[in-house]
């Protein structure tokens, strides 16, 4: 599959033949409004900085700028074989069996939040790099997001994006945060929190989960940037839930809790928010 470059917005040469644009699929959602999500590398495949190693994000990006390439009539079109499905759960499981307490305490501490909070989401070692189970709206293992040193996070091929729900009592109120490290910083706080894989993604699969949980009240915290508030913006409305949304003086909630935030301080302030009914 290849793009027509001529369709794209926002397009700029990145050097060495690469590419950067506007994702077509984010802005047909009205996100990547900066033009930076898309990346078209030399040999002509693509992607969504936004949304890695979703086939079906990248299938729709296609579909609006794609090139219906013809097909040699005297050749069998060979058959594309997807890779085989793979058992996160069993990943997940092996890979606690090697993960040490004290490697996790000085992640904790590298990221600011508390080691029972990455316990509770599932954080294990790949014995390369940190891997998170990101979980389905019926709450099981779905998918795995790999955390590199440097950064950069990237989900396990043949896995499926999901959300990183902690296993822990709900309570009736959900803090529902942008990635797994924020998540981690409201959790060690003492406040039930789930979040998703970035902030475009839908949130309408995730109220399910929430109110089969007994949840009826959300307070989402957007990243202080401009994808983040339009993101929750976005999801408020897809949750069909009495929420609110909560944007932090800073950067993310795990930079609000590094900073001094306390449960206290972001009650308080929740609680004169305006609230929107479902």
């Amino acid at each position: 599959m290849s793009l027509n470059l001529t369709r794209l917005e926002k397009l700029k040469e990145l050097g060495g033949g690469a590419k950067q644009a506007r994702c077509p699929a984010c802005a047909s959602g009205g996100l990547d409004k900066s033009g930076n999500h898309l990346r078209i590398w030399p040999d002509g495949k693509f992607g969504c900085a936004m949304y890695q190693g979703d086939h079906a994000h990248r299938q729709r990006i296609w579909e609006l700028c794609g090139v219906n390439e013809p097909k040699p009539a005297h050749f069998n079109s060979p058959i594309r074989i997807e890779p085989p499905s793979i058992n996160c759960t069993e990943l997940i499981r092996k890979w606690n069996e090697l993960t040490l307490y004290s490697s996790i305490r000085e992640q904790a501490d590298k990221l600011g939040v508390s080691p029972l909070a990455l316990r509770c989401l599932g954080w294990v070692w790949s014995g390369e790099h940190w891997a998170v189970p990101m979980r389905s709206e019926w709450g099981d293992v779905c998918g795995i997001q790999f955390r590199y040193a440097n950064g950069f996070k990237q989900t396990l091929r043949g896995s499926r994006v999901g959300y990183f729900i902690p296993e822990c009592r709900t309570q009736s109120t959900v803090y529902i945060s942008e990635g797994a490290s924020d998540c981690a910083a409201l959790l060690s706080l003492g406040l039930y929190s789930v979040g998703r894989y970035n902030c475009a993604q839908s949130g309408v699969k995730l109220g399910q989960y929430l109110r089969r949980n007994g949840v009826r009240d959300a307070v989402i915290i957007a990243d202080n940037d401009v994808p983040g508030i339009t993101g929750a913006e976005k999801l408020s409305h897809e949750l069909s839930m009495h929420c609110c949304i909560y944007t932090p003086p800073c950067k993310d909630a795990r930079e609000l809790v590094n900073l001094g935030g306390t449960r206290q301080l972001i009650e308080s302030t929740v609680n004169n928010l305006i609230w929107r009914q479902p």
